[in-house]
């Protein structure tokens, strides 16, 4: 991909070119900054380099850097060989003899290859070694020598020095048919043994792969590729290696369950046998490529889903957010993401779901303290004193001990005192889905986290890097992650693109929700409006992206109840909902059973 081709999809009609140089109307990483600064980013066209000239981003890379950021695929590029040394390789002065009666003995016998296969390779003899001349246009450029070891057996190898190491057998193979690629030459004529002309081998063996430089322009005219190499480490690495250099489109490879080579095959069960293993072949199938036909059946009906607890914020959801999906929660500071998020992550406990949290502002101790508040809720909340005579909320705790019985090993907090990277965190989660049987997962938020960031740009890049690891995490063990994310510029009121500072944060999300707390002015013009006067709409709750159901910009009018610290809708709504540890202690009949709950409230009467 060009980098005009880059800037036409990045930004469209909002760009020049001046001289060599592309310049967008604002540059896709500071986008301006404050003041919106315009043309301070240009794109080179012959190298594919960008600069941000603006002094508070200095941003610069790379075309494969660019296109990570802003969200373009990246163009899988064909194998590029390495440029050949001017080195001069010397002609083989080997004198090449018919092969011995022993030699022949132990090709036919041992090799199973017959007299006429190894006339048509020009297997050969000199000074009691076995010879495999290797030919490039018709000239002996190589030899490679096989002789009898201190066993008597013919393991030893050399070759004469000085030679070029390409493929050997090449000379007689036709680019109009697939070429067949194995490890060593006694393969490669155990194919030809069986009709397969087309092969050839590697010089020597799995480590010699500088062949595929040499003779790549004579490689590259074959349109298929059958990769037989040995299978054992050495080989399968070999065999990779060349399907990353050829094209894993283009390579089939071949095997045979229980024998290693095409050599052993031959000698268990003829020519047959090893055409057999090539006409069972099988293409490399592509990670996520997909038959469309062959999917298993979806639902929607079915779709198991886990609803957020608010009744007509679910009904834009259909039901709620569904697994395999995350979340994205912004607005300002001290907006109440994080307080409205606590009630989602108790209304999946309520809904048989455990959750786990992550939360790099508040210690444990305080986490827990707003929790158990909004699990409470206003009934059993209670307003005391403390020593300096200022009031503040407190679960009665009585009721203690059934609220924690009701969560106990369904709500988990990942709390530590180091600083945490992406890779902790998703490693703490996955331990989560794997002992815990999480399903239900919060960040909070991503500003938090340690990222080894060296400019802004760069901070809010790895954010957008980090949503994506989240949603493959999602998709992969089907949970759902809700994640707190701060807008980047809250002069300039909060937008879709704004979120953390990159666009790239809503684009691989599937779900934006934004929350709004009102300040002064707006609460007395809502106080002053006749359809809002009296609700005590202190928020807003904005759907700003829902990717399935479609539906976005949403606006819900909210209120908040101070002592349980619970959110619900102004509206004919109202924060007296009950969670299920309220049901249990209805369930309790006899009186024995309510004493046993009681004896345990004392417990934390004492505590207290």
């Amino acid at each position: 991909m060009t980098p005009i081709e880059v800037a036409s999809r990045a930004f469209p009609g909002q760009f020049k070119v001046k001289g060599n140089e592309i310049i967008p109307t604002y540059c896709p990483f500071c986008r301006g900054g404050q003041s919106g600064d315009r043309d301070t980013f240009t794109l080179n066209i012959d190298s594919g380099l960008y600069f941000c000239r603006r002094g508070k981003c200095q941003e610069k890379g790379n075309l494969d850097q660019l296109c990570k950021h802003i969200g373009i695929p990246l163009d899988r590029k064909e194998y590029e060989p390495k440029k050949a040394n001017q080195k001069t390789y010397t002609k083989p002065k080997t004198k090449i003899n018919p092969p011995t009666s022993e030699i022949e003995k132990y090709l036919t016998t041992v090799r199973k290859l017959s007299k006429g296969t190894c006339d048509y390779l020009r297997i050969g003899e000199s000074d009691n070694k076995i010879v495999f001349p290797y030919y490039e246009n018709g000239q002996l450029v190589a030899v490679k020598f096989r002789a009898k070891n201190q066993d008597g057996k013919w393991k030893q190898f050399s070759m004469e020095s000085g030679g070029k190491l390409v493929f050997w057998n090449m000379d007689n193979c036709d680019p109009v048919m697939p070429l067949v690629i194995t490890e060593g030459e006694f393969d490669a004529a155990a194919l030809v043994e069986a009709g397969i002309t087309n092969a050839v081998s590697l010089p020597n063996g799995c480590e010699s792969l500088g062949c595929v430089d040499l003779c790549w322009d004579w490689l590259k005219q074959f349109k298929t590729y059958y990769i037989w190499t040995d299978n054992d480490e050495g080989g399968i690495k070999a065999r990779n290696e060349l399907i990353k250099r050829l094209g894993i489109g283009k390579c089939l490879i071949v095997e045979h369950e229980k024998h290693k080579d095409a050599n052993e095959v031959l000698f268990k069960f003829g020519s047959q046998g090893v055409a057999e293993c090539i006409s069972n072949a099988q293409a490399i199938p592509l990670a996520g490529l997909k038959n469309m036909a062959e999917l298993p059946e979806y639902d929607l009906a079915k779709d198991e889903l886990i609803p957020l607890g608010i009744a007509e914020v679910d009904e834009i959801f259909a039901g709620g957010v569904r697994l395999g999906e995350t979340s994205i929660w912004t607005g300002f500071n001290s907006s109440g993401k994080s307080t409205l998020l606590g009630q989602v992550l108790l209304n999946a406990i309520e809904n048989d779901y455990k959750v786990c949290a992550y939360s790099g502002e508040l210690p444990d101790r305080i986490f827990r303290y707003w929790i158990e508040l909004q699990a409470a809720g206003p009934e059993y909340v209670k307003q005391e004193t403390n020593k300096y005579g200022y009031p503040v909320s407190k679960t009665d705790y009585k009721m203690l001990p059934h609220i924690r019985s009701w969560y106990n090993g369904k709500f988990w907090l990942y709390d530590t005192q180091e600083a945490v990277g992406q890779e902790k965190i998703l490693e703490v989660f996955e331990y989560a889905v794997q002992r815990r049987d999480c399903k239900v997962f919060m960040v909070d938020n991503l500003m938090s986290l340690a990222l080894n960031s060296h400019s802004d740009s760069d901070f809010y890049r790895k954010q957008a890097d980090f949503i994506g690891m989240c949603k493959a995490f999602a998709k992969k063990y089907m949970v759902h992650i809700h994640i707190v994310a701060h807008p980047r510029k809250p002069a300039a009121g909060s937008k879709e693109l704004d979120v953390a500072g990159s666009s790239n944060i809503t684009n691989w999300t599937d779900n934006v929700f934004e929350i709004k707390r009102f300040n002064r002015k707006e609460l007395a013009t809502i106080e002053a409006d006749e359809t809002t006067k009296g609700m005590g709409i202190t928020n807003s709750l904005n759907i700003k992206k829902n990717r399935l159901m479609g539906k976005q910009d949403k606006v819900f009018m909210m209120a908040f109840e101070e002592t349980s610290k619970r959110y619900y809708i102004a509206k004919g709504g109202s924060p007296n909902w009950k969670y299920g540890w309220v049901k249990e202690i209805g369930k309790k009949s006899s009186a024995e059973d309510m004493d046993d709950w009681n004896d345990i409230g004392k417990v934390v009467q004492v505590e207290k």
